[in-house]
């Protein structure tokens, strides 16, 4: 499994002195971004020259633990699901500890980017898809 690490910073929590929920989201997305940057799917590169899109559309997550400033996390990014035309990933989100903190999923789609409709995945991704998931 793909893990990026991390450091909570202090403009990431809330009045309780924990993480505010939504930070989560937030980390996950920037996990997501280095797995896709080490996988070769910079997002950069399928904006400015790709005909597909993998926009996000449902994310939710479980917390099982407070996180507060300066913890150090490690934020794990592993395929859980993939299907003709989406790709769904469980990204873990561990203390220094080891112990779970907390659990984002998200699922995003296959687009083609001049319709906006949903498509098949081209052969190149979803191979390279498969070979990441068979590794999860």
């Amino acid at each position: 499994m793909f893990t990026h690490t991390l450091r909570v910073r202090f403009q990431d929590v809330d009045a309780a002195g924990i993480v505010f929920y939504a930070q989560f989201f937030q980390y996950a997305h920037e996990a997501f971004e280095e797995w896709m940057r080490e996988a070769g799917l910079t997002i950069s590169e399928m904006l400015s020259s790709g005909d597909i899109g993998m926009p996000l559309v449902h994310a939710e997550a479980d917390y099982r633990a407070p996180v507060r400033h300066d913890d150090l996390l490690e934020i794990g990014v592993e395929v859980e699901r993939l299907s003709e035309r989406s790709v769904s990933f469980r990204i873990p989100i561990r203390g220094a500890d080891g112990d779970e903190r907390a659990v984002v999923r998200t699922t995003h789609a296959c687009i083609d980017r001049k319709t906006f409709k949903a498509v098949a995945w081209p052969a190149a991704q979803r191979s390279l898809l498969e070979s990441v998931a068979s590794k999860s």
